[in-house]
């Protein structure tokens, strides 16, 4: 008689530990997820927020280079419709001293511009690059402007120029 009540304590006690084992493996398969999952989350937020911060410059750049459309007319209008380099708009006052030089560097862009005199029957020109700064950021939109159109030029993948598609900041 007295074997039949241990069986039975045992065999309760193994079902019990049994239970036991398999609630904490369930927990712990669930504490798994949701720490997967909050990591996802979170990285797709991060991403979110570097992407608006890119952007962010962009709106920058953008600013930059109408800055300088205006400069280089305003420019052109007191020296006998020629345009100017950097330097030249800086040291007229068109621009401020951060332009005094060929490459000016801002928001993670280097501006670069080419200037082309007039000559005889053909006008004066210029063009106009931002490009992400591979010191800096490395990756990012490429964008143009020239004398010949007010429009915004970008490329993706490359340096800019007047046959790429327009942008409307």
């Amino acid at each position: 008689m007295q074997i039949l009540p241990r069986l039975e304590s045992y065999f309760l006690c193994k079902a019990q530990k049994t239970k036991g084992y398999f609630m904490n493996r369930l927990l712990f398969l669930i504490s798994l997820l949701v720490a997967s999952l909050v990591t996802l989350n979170c990285q797709s937020y991060t991403t979110g927020l570097e992407q608006n911060a890119g952007r962010a410059d962009e709106g920058a750049v953008f600013a930059q280079m109408r800055a300088i459309t205006r400069a280089q007319s305003a420019y052109s209008i007191t020296n006998a419709n020629e345009y100017g380099t950097f330097e030249q708009l800086a040291a007229g006052s068109y621009l401020d001293g951060r332009f005094n030089t060929s490459g000016p560097k801002f928001y993670g862009y280097v501006f670069t511009m080419s200037v082309t005199p007039k000559t005889g029957s053909s006008e004066g020109s210029y063009r106009l690059n931002a490009d992400p700064d591979p010191e800096l950021k490395g990756t990012g939109r490429h964008f143009y402007i020239d004398s010949n159109s007010s429009r915004i030029h970008v490329n993706a993948t490359q340096p800019a120029s007047e046959t790429d598609e327009t942008v409307a900041p």
